[in-house]
């Protein structure tokens, strides 16, 4: 299914919007509502969805800010921007943002819809889906292997099986990496995944994943033979990405996608619930605490210092609205006035 956020500051319209289409007949999943751009830009982040329906004026982020901030981003997503009359020149702009799709305000059930599937045919185009059932059940594969419930070549029958009626080789290599990855991370001390990782991305062929697939797993299960016991897969990955995000926050680019993908070599989604569950937090909710705290210790070392050039050491970019916005939701008070409590304090 194709991940949908709609952000717009007025309730009874992304409210209503989000109810009255059955979006799941369209093979749509409602992924979240947002009220402003700075709840619509941690929501892209956290979940990485495919379309964007967005309002052009918003407090915060306007949808045209939002959309400036998640092409630099570089995040794939169709955004759809909801436009009224008197706002028609900001969705001119928005076009040159690479946005196909607006829609005019007030408009029917039927014209949402169809510009959805107009988006949801670009996102076809671009990338070839795989059923969300397909990566359960491989992943419960990688678990059997860990735990030594299945033989190898058992596992690796039913992964050839799986993987029997569809030849497409970015399908197969999706597939046959969410399977890798649990494993690769539960004996992170017996291997350097990200060598095996590139030679999965060069396999040109289904036939030629599948021989690599064959020949690593024959490979993996002699090395553990020889040496260790699985690691606390989850724990170890969601402990590099903290370490990655703490080393790398001020990188105003910096996403979960990222990390997941050329850093972890993992499915973000994946990545996304596991954060979640072990940490109790969203990873926006994470990072965004986490630049706060690094902007608090740059001022108790300068309380004179610009707070735009504080927002650019901490990640928000050139935008030290995003800093103040964040401080008030972390510390209830603006980096202005933390800065007057420390010098009223010495």
């Amino acid at each position: 299914m194709y991940k949908l956020i709609i952000i717009d500051d007025e309730k009874i319209i992304r409210e209503t919007i989000g109810s009255m289409i059955d979006w799941k007949s369209i093979d749509v999943e409602l992924v979240g509502l947002c009220s402003n751009g700075m709840e619509g830009l941690d929501m892209i982040i956290d979940e990485d969805p495919d379309i964007v329906m967005t309002d052009i004026r918003m407090p915060v982020f306007s949808g045209l800010e939002l959309i400036k901030r998640i092409r630099q981003l570089n995040k794939d997503i169709e955004f759809i921007i909801l436009s009224g009359y008197s706002e028609f020149e900001y969705a001119r702009t928005a076009m040159a943002l690479n946005v196909k799709y607006y829609i005019l305000k007030p408009c029917s059930k039927e014209t949402i819809i169809n510009t959805v599937k107009q988006a949801i045919e670009d996102c076809c185009s671009k990338k070839k889906t795989v059923p969300s059932y397909i990566f359960k059940i491989a992943r419960k594969l990688s678990q059997d292997f860990i735990e030594k419930i299945k033989q190898p070549e058992e596992i690796i029958n039913d992964m050839f099986n799986l993987l029997s009626d569809n030849n497409d080789c970015d399908y197969v290599k999706a597939v046959v990496l969410s399977f890798l990855t649990n494993i690769w991370y539960s004996y992170v001390n017996l291997i350097d995944s990200s060598i095996y990782y590139n030679e999965l991305e060069n396999s040109k062929t289904k036939e030629e994943i599948m021989e690599f697939l064959n020949g690593h797993l024959k490979l993996l299960s002699q090395k553990i033979i020889r040496n260790s016991k699985p690691l606390d897969s989850s724990k170890e990955f969601i402990k590099k990405c903290i370490e990655y995000a703490k080393e790398n926050f001020s990188n105003p680019s910096l996403t979960l996608k990222y990390i997941a993908e050329n850093y972890l070599y993992m499915n973000v989604d994946y990545v996304s619930r596991q954060f979640c569950k072990i940490t109790g937090e969203k990873f926006s909710t994470f990072l965004g605490r986490l630049r706060v705290e690094n902007a608090k210790d740059i001022l108790r070392k300068n309380p004179d210092e610009k707070i735009y050039t504080v927002a650019e050491m901490v990640g928000c970019g050139n935008n030290p609205q995003y800093l103040t916005q964040l401080f008030k939701k972390y510390e209830g008070i603006t980096p202005s006035a933390f800065v007057n409590l420390l010098k009223g304090n010495a």
